[in-house]
């Protein structure tokens, strides 16, 4: 008898299956609030209101700044307000660092997330598109191509004047002034329109970011370039330093001017304002 007992003391409980919690049971938790205010806001709330919070979480898996553009298309196909541009110092990635150092504006700095967004959220346009059109042949305002082994969406210079000016005239003109080779993100190589045969609109062609300022905007660093027949030649590693060189007394100062132009030369340009003089 006393073995029984001291075997039932030992004994595991089984645990308990979990409940079920369901957006009513949400609604019901809330309904029995003390305070007259939660109260009545407990009573207007819709499920839907209810899922919206329950889920609020899960739609902010991409970087503040992507959520941005993705509410801008949804915007622009009229499914939601207006949405409101964040500030570029609270982006989540290293693009900010560009964004805020060289002052580029809202719509430059819009143009190089649409430019973006196929590396850094591949599926972006299509699923924010997905709802309202079948394919962006539909919606010829979008613009937008498809890749020869990419099959998502790419952006073309038509993409970032429908985002960026909707049916505005004046904003479309300028909106394509952004691509000009004279304006800064073309002029540094960073971002422009490919080219296209003669005769097609300049801006159906692809917008294309240069592969180095991909790695640097998304990584914060430029991935060293694989051997290939494009570039052939290899990175060479030694555990020598430059105090280990044998070179003359002529060849040791030319060594050094290069040395300092390389570490001197952001501030001798962009600091001390010498780069419209030299």
């Amino acid at each position: 008898m006393f073995l029984k007992r001291l075997l039932n003391i030992f004994r595991k409980k089984p645990k308990p299956e979990p409940e079920e919690y369901s957006v009513d049971d949400y609604i019901k938790s809330h309904a029995n609030d003390n305070s007259e205010e939660n109260q009545e806001k407990t009573d207007h709330k819709s499920k839907s209101d209810v899922m919206t919070q329950m889920k609020k979480n899960t739609n902010n898996l991409i970087p503040v700044e992507f959520q941005y553009l993705e509410n801008l298309i949804s915007y622009r196909l009229s499914q939601s307000a207006a949405p409101k541009f964040p500030d570029p110092k609270y982006w989540d990635l290293p693009v900010k660092d560009f964004v805020v150092k060289n002052g580029l504006d809202q719509d430059e700095a819009t143009l190089l997330l649409i430019g973006l967004a196929p590396h850094a959220v591949p599926e972006l346009f299509d699923k924010a598109i997905q709802d309202k059109i079948k394919s962006s042949g539909d919606f010829p305002e979008i613009g937008g191509v498809r890749g020869k082994n990419f099959r998502g969406f790419l952006p073309t210079g038509q993409t970032a004047i429908f985002l960026l000016s909707g049916d505005d005239w004046e904003r479309r003109k300028e909106v394509e002034q952004l691509f000009w080779s004279d304006r800064d993100l073309a002029r540094r190589k960073i971002l422009w329109l490919e080219e296209l045969q003669q005769g097609e609109p300049v801006m159906s062609g692809k917008i294309t970011v240069a592969l180095d300022y991909i790695d640097l905007f998304l990584f914060g660093m430029t991935a060293p370039p694989h051997f290939s027949t494009s570039f052939p030649a290899k990175k060479i590693t030694t555990k020598l330093t430059s105090a280990d060189i044998v070179m003359s007394k002529e060849v040791k100062r030319h060594y050094k001017t290069l040395e300092d132009w390389i570490n001197y030369n952001p501030a001798l340009m962009d600091k001390w304002g010498m780069e419209k003089r030299l």
